[in-house]
């Protein structure tokens, strides 16, 4: 199944984001360090993979992870109480889209964003996930979903399409007046 969440643009269009199933397949099958942290926190690291305290695997569901418990860690104890109470439910994710790993297109007039590859570099527990619907938040590198112009996005499909044989886009001729 495909993994899907939306979202409202700042301008309050809608984007749904899917992530494709096996996306993350390549880069969990690397060897590229990925943090656990709390809420985002680079503070409070919780596990990493190179240190063999966090394994991340791609299952039909989504991504997995699991992080070993440090039970004379402070951060651990606290997140653990977090979680425990359920103050803290949901998951977060940063990745990082590889090129062509994405394509957009428009569906009854939302935004669909779906990603076929992508690196992951940070999984972990939040309070708040950006996706209420969802147990997990995605945000990229470079910002969130909401903060992306609708007019990149309309040129992102335009070009898909162009590349894909899809239909040819209007085109306006400006020549000098004499």
């Amino acid at each position: 199944p495909t993994t899907q969440a939306e979202i409202r643009m700042k301008d309050g269009r809608r984007v749904v984001e899917r992530f494709m199933p096996g996306c993350f397949d390549e880069s969990i099958n690397t060897t590229d360090d990925i943090f656990c942290c709390y809420n985002h926190d680079e503070n409070v690291v919780l596990a990493r993979r190179s240190s063999n305290t966090l394994s991340v695997n791609s299952t039909a569901a989504g991504l997995e992870y699991r992080a070993a418990y440090d039970s004379s860690d402070p951060d651990h104890q606290r997140v653990l109480a977090k979680i425990r109470r359920g103050d803290v439910r949901g998951s977060s994710l940063i990745f990082m889209v590889a090129p062509q790993g994405e394509t957009w297109s428009v569906e009854d007039g939302v935004y669909v964003r779906s990603i076929r590859r992508a690196r992951v570099k940070e999984v972990g527990p939040t309070p708040i996930p950006v996706y209420a619907a969802t147990t997990a938040e995605a945000r990229s590198l470079l910002g969130t979903l909401a903060d992306i112009n609708p007019a990149t996005i309309d040129r992102t499909i335009a070009m898909q399409q162009r590349s894909a044989g899809g239909p040819p886009l209007p085109i306006e001729l400006w020549t000098p007046r004499r």
